[in-house]
Parts: structure tokens; sequence; C-alpha cells
């Protein structure tokens, strides 16, 4: 896993690098991403048909009505070590403390989700939102980054960054923990404050929006 991870993250700076207006190719490597961070243990995107499997209880059934109640068939050996499989991957699936590579693959999905490319910033805050209900920390990982980055927009004066940010910042799950974060609430208000200086609808629109919450 470790492995498929790595080369993910070196993926995406090779995209940064040499392909960075190809949205398609982005968009891949975050259905990627998504699958990899949120389905460990037990898979939620591509979860199997409940109705593909036997129940033990009618494999039990049968069984007694056939007068065999003791007998072990391969029917019934095949159903049990399901059953035991699906108990011990949903021990497993629960929120997890990200590893190294964890919080560095969430790094690169927060620049996907604030990229100028609307196609990319759109799946990049979605992924996003599935990595969060997975990662323990993953809002302190978020907003440390986002408050650097906007005040690496406002020195070099290029504000193109800006919109995907704001809308990151307007997701629900994370403008509720915006109004519980009492320590980076001050530095995150001053932002906005001057994002609605800026000549640009989107900008101030959506800054404005985000400063109404603290009201």
């Amino acid at each position: 896993r470790s492995k498929i991870g790595l080369l993910i993250h070196k993926l995406f700076l090779f995209l940064s690098e040499q392909c960075e207006n190809n949205t398609k190719l982005f968009i891949i490597l975050l259905h990627g991403l998504k699958v990899w961070l949120t389905d460990v243990g037990k898979e939620s995107l591509f979860s199997d048909d409940p109705g593909a499997f036997l129940d033990i209880e009618f494999i039990e059934n049968i069984q007694l009505l056939s007068h065999r109640p003791d007998a072990i068939t391969r029917t019934y050996l095949a159903v049990k070590l399901n059953d035991f499989h699906q108990s011990r991957i949903l021990m497993r699936s629960t929120n997890r403390y990200p590893s190294r590579l964890e919080i560095q693959l969430l790094n690169d999905i927060i620049l996907m989700s604030t990229s100028v490319f609307p196609d990319i910033h759109k799946v990049g805050q979605t992924t996003l939102v599935h990595s969060m209900k997975q990662i323990i920390g993953s809002y302190s990982i978020l907003i440390n980054q986002i408050i650097q980055l906007m005040e690496n927009i406002f020195e070099s004066k290029d504000y193109k960054r800006l919109d995907g940010i704001l809308k990151v910042l307007s997701l629900k799950k994370v403008r509720r923990k915006i109004l519980r974060d009492y320590k980076n609430m001050e530095t995150l208000l001053l932002l906005l404050i001057r994002c609605c200086k800026i000549k640009e609808d989107e900008v101030s629109y959506h800054a404005s929006n985000i400063i109404a919450d603290f009201v």
C-alpha cells in the first residue's frame, strides 16, 4: 500500500511540473487518491452488492430442512469464511491517525482542491471531503496549508488561486470547523478581509459569505 501511495505522490509532482493544464489526468489521479485514502480495511467506493452473498442463517435453515444440521458443506464453509472476513475488515475501517505518507498525499489533495482550473478543484474538493471523514486531524493539516497559501498569494499578488481556496473554506464540513477554531480564527478573518478588497466579484463574494458566519 505504501508503494502505491508513494507512486501517486510522484505522479502528482510529475503532472504538476509537466502537465499542469491536463485536467483529465488530474481527475484520474484524484479518483485514485480517493480510493487509496478512503478504502482502508473496508471498501466504501466500490462496495459489493449485499444481495450477491448468501446469508449464513439461510444456509443453516436449508441444511436443517435436509436433516443435516451438522454437515459442513463447501457452500456453508465459504459463507462462514466470508462472514468472518466481513467482521475482520469492518474492525479496520474506522477513522485513523495519518501516517507521514497520508499527510503528504492529503497536502497534494489540498493543492489540487485549490487549483486555478475549476474541473480540477471541484473533483479535488469532493476527494478532500471523503478524506477528512477517514483521517483524524485532517482539518488542522488543511487550515495550516490554506493559511500559508493565502499568505503566499498576497505576498506575490497573484490572485488566481484565491477562488479555489475560498471554495474549500466554503465547504460545509470545513465551515463548521472554522467556527470552532479559535486558534486560527483571527488570522483567517484578517486574510478574508483582505480578500474582500480584491476587485474580483467571485473572490469578494465567497469571502464576505464566510465572514458573515463569524458575525
